[in-house]
């Protein structure tokens, strides 16, 4: 029987309509078993975790490049005379050339601001990732 179908002797519409016989029927509803409901949740505890470490990967990421720019901090500190050398666009003003210490590329590379921005994005993104697929187990209990 579907759901708005009527007999000839009913004159009114169905208000409340029965569940069918046959789930899967036009016009059905399914019902979700409970080794459905159990492998969802595992599936989302899966993806939770899986979530959770790329966000722990991320943030040691962004831990590895804050100690850079630290170590590059405490040079330009300390004695940026001698520590922050780059040929071609520093003067020497008459010092000691064999006490200065070249910047490399990769020390350049670490006071790049977009690299921290998408590591920070990418970290805000899994954050919120995690929040969705937490509350779709949750929804799930």
């Amino acid at each position: 029987m579907h759901i708005n179908s009527r007999t000839p002797q009913q004159s009114a519409p169905l208000l409340f309509p029965t569940l069918p016989e046959v789930y899967d029927s036009p016009g059905g509803y399914y019902v979700m078993t409970e080794e459905e409901i159990r492998r969802q949740k595992v599936d989302l505890r899966i993806q939770i975790e899986d979530a959770e470490k790329r966000l722990a990967g991320l943030r040691e990421k962004a831990i590895a490049r804050a100690e850079k720019v630290i170590e590059f901090g405490e040079r330009l500190k300390t004695a940026p005379e001698i520590n922050i050398y780059r040929e071609g666009h520093s003067v020497i003003h008459g010092q000691n050339i064999g006490k200065l210490r070249m910047l490399s590329d990769a020390d350049i590379r670490v006071l790049e601001l977009t690299p921290a921005l998408e590591i920070a994005n990418s970290i805000r993104k899994e954050i919120a990732n995690i929040a969705i697929l937490q509350q779709r187990l949750s929804n799930l209990r």
